[in-house]
């Protein structure tokens, strides 16, 4: 029996699939019921979540979905940059560093509580960059990751490389994509999706990479 606990965001909820059955989470439990191998899906994730909140969320909540699971996945950060981009006026470097460090930190506290509960293996995401035509944010994508893959070392984790996975791939991988550059942010189609999420394909190729990860 696979018991798989999914921490994240709204890329974990599903976001842009067009069904909740195209989101990658379920897209994994449909594998694995595929293959006659009895599966939970335990999912605790919200559109907009940082760091910060799925921590709070975490501790918050009935911890069995730690205890009971036989695979925890962590799919979380990118909320950090976009919040960030809000609260900073100008936008560097240096201080994308700044709140790549308090990510880094609050990843910290949530492996040490997860710990706390549970044994299952841990696999962290890496985050695909939406503007890859965009230096600042191929810059910014970049950094969040080194916190990504430093957090993963400290904690002995997994890492899915996601970034990889969608790597010169973005215009048919990303509901929405136009040019890849942070002004499709304000060229969407009114009422359209903002072009940050997985399309039903990104769903997909998520799931059918990380289906090896589940115990």
């Amino acid at each position: 029996m696979v018991f798989y606990t999914a921490l994240g965001d709204s890329i974990t909820v599903g976001k842009s699939a067009t069904s909740p059955l195209y989101g990658y989470t379920e897209r994994i439990a449909s594998y694995l019921r595929h293959r006659n191998i009895p599966v939970s899906v335990l999912r605790l994730a919200h559109s907009g979540w940082t760091s910060h909140a799925l921590l709070n969320a975490v501790v918050s909540n009935d911890p069995l979905p730690l205890q009971k699971a036989t695979t925890i996945s962590l799919w979380i950060g990118g909320n950090d940059l976009i919040l960030h981009a809000i609260r900073s006026q100008r936008i560097t470097p240096q201080t994308v560093r700044r709140a790549a460090a308090t990510y880094e930190q609050n990843v910290h506290q949530l492996i040490v509580y997860i710990r706390k509960w549970s044994t299952a293996p841990i696999v962290i995401c890496t985050q695909y960059n939406p503007f890859p035509n965009t230096p600042l944010a191929v810059e910014a994508v970049g950094i969040l990751n080194e916190a990504i893959h430093l957090a993963a070392a400290r904690h002995q984790l997994q890492i899915a490389p996601t970034d990889t996975w969608f790597s010169g791939n973005e215009p048919q991988l990303i509901a929405g994509y136009r040019t890849g550059r942070l002004e499709d942010l304000y060229r969407r189609i009114p009422f359209g999706p903002y072009p940050i999420h997985p399309n039903n394909q990104g769903h997909l190729l998520i799931a059918q990479n990380l289906l090896p990860y589940m115990q």
